[in-house]
């Protein structure tokens, strides 16, 4: 079976806190977008589960996201139904997304009752592994400040902010990921 952890970083954002349906959410993208908004899609990242790889996609290589999650038996995310695959949707198109809709989707939102992902982390994963996912962003963020350093007081190539949208998105996989393993353990 093949398992694919997402997590997908971008320009939206809901201030509205109420947690709705997924056409909520659509519409709530809608009324954004009505507002003079654009989507902006910065990047995504997959943990694979059958290669226990991570792989990384920028915000040119949406397409090749959809994709590879096209070709998953279960998809796994925290919010992932009302929020990456809307906004999928709108970067990609809703013909496009369809298929990613019938395919199973262990999202951690509605497993657990709406809890946020720093809420499942802290309750569900040791704190030494903790660390070691926060370790890892942080050392992708301090690799990408070696590799775009500020170019003027204060201002750092766009390549910059999207490493550092990369290594949030990590951060996030391997923290929904390591959640969905302990849940499956209280389920045997």
């Amino acid at each position: 079976m093949k398992r694919l952890c997402f997590d997908t970083e971008s320009n939206y954002f809901k201030s509205d806190l109420s947690v709705g349906s997924i056409q909520y959410h659509r519409e709530c993208m809608e009324n954004w977008l009505a507002r003079g908004n654009r989507i902006r899609f910065d990047c995504a990242v997959i943990y694979d589960e059958q290669t226990e790889r991570h792989y990384e996609f920028r915000g040119n290589q949406a397409d090749d996201l959809v994709e590879m999650l096209a070709g998953a038996d279960e998809l796994i995310s925290h919010s992932g139904q009302r929020h990456d695959l809307v906004i999928l949707e709108h970067v990609s198109g809703t013909d496009r997304i369809a298929p990613l809709w019938r395919i199973t989707h262990h999202d951690l939102f509605d497993i657990f009752n709406w809890s946020s992902l720093d809420d499942l982390a802290n309750k569900l994963i040791s704190e030494h592994r903790l660390r070691d996912f926060k370790a890892a962003r942080d050392r992708h963020v301090e690799k990408a400040g070696e590799r775009f350093p500020e170019e003027r007081r204060n201002f750092r190539p766009p390549d910059y902010f999207v490493e550092c949208r990369l290594a949030k998105a990590r951060f996030d996989v391997d923290r929904t990921y390591a959640v969905f393993r302990a849940y499956l353990e209280t389920q045997k």
